[in-house]
């Protein structure tokens, strides 16, 4: 997980990454995955903001199922409604 490698959570997942993957590899195949709870906490940085966190195993799976589903949903999206990573409304606006 980029820019994440050096947090608690993401370290303890990495030090026995081969058998997180299997034991969510063998959750997935058997149907028994459940997805966990959150972590909340605040933030200040640059306005207060409140933070719900999944856990490592669970935001390695979204990873993956947004890598699968995105080439599907980009395609058959209008292109205004849903931009691409990189572009800005400012692009969309303009081309409407």
């Amino acid at each position: 997980m980029r820019g994440k490698r050096k947090k608690d959570d993401v370290q303890k997942f990495q030090y026995r990454l081969f058998d997180n993957i299997h034991t969510l590899h063998s959750d997935l195949v058997g149907q028994t995955y459940c997805h966990g709870g959150y972590y909340a906490f605040n933030i200040s940085d640059p306005k207060p903001r409140n933070i719900h966190k999944a856990s490592v195993r669970d935001r390695l799976l979204h990873h993956a199922l947004y890598r699968q589903l995105y080439p599907f949903f980009d395609r058959t999206f209008i292109y205004e409604l849903l931009l691409p990573p990189g572009e800005g409304h400012t692009q969309g606006n303009e081309s409407v």
